[in-house]
């Protein structure tokens, strides 16, 4: 009854405005959107109105089915200060709705302004009009959405699926600049779906659009240049021409050729060596309205020079475990790319690694192989450098040293290597270190033809229960092409030996005397763990002990024991984490 009230109030106010006095426009509502939620309602959503011509008597919701009408009144919001309604039952889901806002103020004298009409859709994806690569990133330029209540539009670049990368903001707002393209090294590709003001993202627009790549093949060895870039295939009228622009020597581009818009690919001839050329492929839309720059390609004529040496420096084992390997390309080459070939038995070699050739050119190079095992295998080496021309120069080939090794019994390690070998060099000697408290230090030096030691490590046992070593080949690399002489060294893998525990026990005492303790002598053993029983012959434990520097001295209950054999059981832990249990006999002698 109320809404019926407030309706008939409100022809009564507009009738008695327009005949009583001069037109006043209020200022509109402003309707934000109107959203379906998941149950079908459609809830729609405004700016407070600030109209100070009067005081506020509500807001009037229209709908339709049709954006034509006829509208008819949804409800009546008496609260200037609520801004949402929820149209109840509107279902949404599969209804199509038209809204729009009137707020009723108690003037002088008004006419009253309608806000836009609102559907409960998404907003209409808006149709690009073309993308083009610009200095730096790349233009995309669209035309507006065809929805009034678009407040901002999403952009979307192609990464192996589409995603947003930026939002801007404004239904009139048709450019976007995206600095974050990689235009000069691949197409990028483009999107654009529209956003309300409440956040509701409407459909990709379908008709995605794509920049022009070129690519520019450079043929040192004829001198000739060839383009070749993608279609621009996505505007409806289609392209009327292909045209190739060129700047020599940064003193204006011109036009080159026209091409026809089947047409890709473009060869130019007549290069001039050490000039600088730039090139721009131009994709004109048949209506002349647009026109899509691609990326430029500059560069410098230089004649394509070969390499005279390739030469291979070094192969050596790093502290983490992984093989460098050096090596000199011919830094006054046109080089264009390099693979490393890798072996295991010499002979048979395969690529493990391509790159292209630094420019410029890095001299000695180094490749660090982290996919090999140098605990376990030793490996050759040689390096592939292609020019320009596709001229391939092989190095010569590097081994290196696999040092392995077995810990004897009597306190000594057997250290075995293969000989280090390398294309142009003279192995001068092997330098052999050995940890001492967590240091490599140099233990000695052996002669070139000498590929085995054995160290005696009983000196140093009292220090540690383990010893590491590696092994290192100094050698002399000498070479004409280009000038090298210079001493280098090449490291081993680094292995470590564990002495095992030992025990050691006197096999009798003499009660009261200098020998008259009985106690074990531990390398390499642990103090907790340890136990030591002692039993006479009745197998009656008189002695125990669960500390290492406490030994037996002969008594039992007080008094020495009687002359003769007393069997012990002695148990530790090593520092290797392994139990030893050692049992036997001592003979007590008075």
């Amino acid at each position: 009854m109320k809404k019926f009230l407030s309706y008939y109030l409100l022809i009564f106010i507009f009738s008695f405005c327009v005949h009583n006095a001069s037109a006043q426009s209020l200022i509109p509502c402003t309707f934000i959107c109107a959203t379906t939620e998941i149950s079908g309602d459609v809830t729609l959503q405004w700016i407070e109105s600030d109209e100070t011509c009067g005081s506020f008597v509500e807001y009037i919701i229209y709908a339709s089915n049709d954006i034509d009408g006829p509208y008819t009144i949804l409800d009546f919001i008496f609260s200037v200060t609520t801004t949402n309604y929820t149209h109840v039952g509107a279902d949404g889901s599969t209804t199509t709705w038209y809204y729009y806002i009137e707020a009723l103020y108690d003037c002088p004298g008004y006419t009253i302004i309608s806000s836009d009409t609102l559907d409960n859709l998404d907003p209409a994806a808006p149709e690009i009009d073309y993308v083009t690569v610009d200095v730096g990133g790349v233009n995309i330029f669209w035309f507006p959405s065809t929805s009034a209540k678009t407040s901002a539009y999403i952009i979307y670049r192609d990464e192996g699926g589409f995603t947003a990368i930026d939002t801007v903001y404004g239904r009139f707002t048709t450019t976007y600049y995206d600095l974050t393209a990689s235009a000069s090294t691949q197409v990028e590709t483009y999107t654009i779906a529209a956003m309300d003001a409440c956040d509701n993202v409407g459909p990709l627009s379908i008709n995605e659009h794509h920049t022009v790549y070129m690519i520019a093949d450079q043929e040192g060895c004829s001198g000739d240049m060839n383009l070749s870039w993608n279609f621009y295939d996505t505007w409806a009228a289609g392209v009327s021409e292909y045209q190739v622009w060129l700047d020599i020597n940064f003193t204006g581009a011109t036009l080159l050729a026209s091409l026809s818009p089947s047409t890709n690919t473009y060869t130019y001839t007549g290069l001039n060596d050490s000039d600088d050329y730039t090139f721009t492929i131009y994709a004109v839309r048949s209506d002349n309205t647009a026109i899509s720059h691609s990326n430029t390609w500059s560069f410098n004529l230089n004649v394509v020079v070969p390499a005279e040496y390739n030469v291979v420096r070094n192969a050596t084992v790093t502290a983490a475990n992984t093989i460098d390997v050096a090596w000199y390309p011919d830094n006054t080459a046109d080089l264009r790319d390099y693979v490393v070939q890798r072996s295991e038995d010499g002979v048979s070699y395969s690529t493990i690694y391509s790159n292209v050739v630094d420019d410029p050119i890095t001299s000695p190079d180094i490749f660090t192989d982290g996919s090999a095992d140098p605990n376990s295998k030793s490996y050759s080496y040689k390096i592939i450098t292609t020019d320009s021309c596709g001229i391939d120069f092989t190095s010569g080939a590097v081994k290196t040293i696999l040092l392995s090794g077995i810990a004897n019994e009597n306190f000594t390690n057997a250290l075995t290597w293969n000989a280090f070998e390398i294309t142009n060099a003279t192995i001068l000697e092997y330098n052999i270190y050995r940890n001492e408290v967590g240091i490599m230090n140099l233990l000695t030096s052996v002669d070139a033809s000498v590929t085995n030691y054995t160290d005696d490590v009983a000196p140093i046992i009292t220090l540690t229960d383990s010893a590491c070593y590696f092994v290192e080949a100094s050698f002399q690399l000498i070479t004409a092409t280009p000038t090298i002489n210079e001493v280098l060294t090449s490291k081993s893998n680094t292995i470590c030996f564990e002495q095992d525990p030992k025990i050691y026990v006197p096999n009798a005492i003499i009660p009261g005397s200098a020998n008259g303790i009985f106690k074990p002598f531990i390398i390499f053993g642990e103090d907790d763990g340890f136990s030591m029983q002692i039993f006479n012959r009745y197998g009656e434990m008189i002695f125990e002990s669960f500390d290492v520097n406490e030994g037996w001295d002969g008594k039992f209950k007080g008094d020495i024991v009687p002359t003769g054999a007393y069997a012990y059981l002695i148990s530790f832990t090593g520092t290797n984490g392994e139990v030893v249990k050692k049992k036997g006999n001592v003979s007590v002698i008075q």
